[in-house]
Formats: structure tokens, sequence, C-alpha cells
């Protein structure tokens, strides 16, 4: 860990102080924890990302489905479109 030096307004000190107190921990401690919840989480949108492209295509080589675009323009050429446009 390295010291470095942060400049807070006044209300923001306050603010650390007072939950300090209530948490029983440091101003280091509770800057790092919001450094951690704000900056961090590009780490568990990174994981996110990483399901999703190993699940994607997941169905591509499924026999039993038949053609996934026949079924799409079986559902477009149906009447449900004239309640719409008729």
């Amino acid at each position: 860990m390295r010291r470095t030096q942060v400049y807070l307004e006044e209300s923001e000190r306050r603010l650390l102080h007072l939950l300090s107190q209530k948490e029983h921990t440091s101003f280091s401690e509770l800057i790092r924890r919001a450094i951690k919840k704000t900056y961090f989480r590009a780490d568990r949108d990174r994981d996110m990302e990483k399901v999703v492209n190993s699940i994607a295509g997941i169905w591509a080589k499924r026999r039993d489905l038949g053609s996934t675009n026949s079924y799409i323009r079986s559902l477009r050429k149906g009447k449900r479109l004239g309640r719409f446009y008729g």
C-alpha cells in the first residue's frame, strides 16, 4: 500500500468522520471501499461479458428446433398484424 494525499471538501471530511466513528474504521478504509465499489465494477462487468460470450450461440447446432427463419416468417404471416393495420 502507498500513502496518498487527498483533498476533500469540508462537508466530505465531516461525513467521513461521522462514518468512521459509526463503523469504527479509518478514513482511509472508507475511501478504499468507495473506490473499490465505484471503480472496480468493471471487473464484474468483464466477468458478465465473459459469461455472455461463452453462451452466445449455444443453441446454434441444435437440430430439433427446425428453421428459426421459418418460424419467424410464420409468425409474421399470421392475422396478428391485420389487427393493427386492418
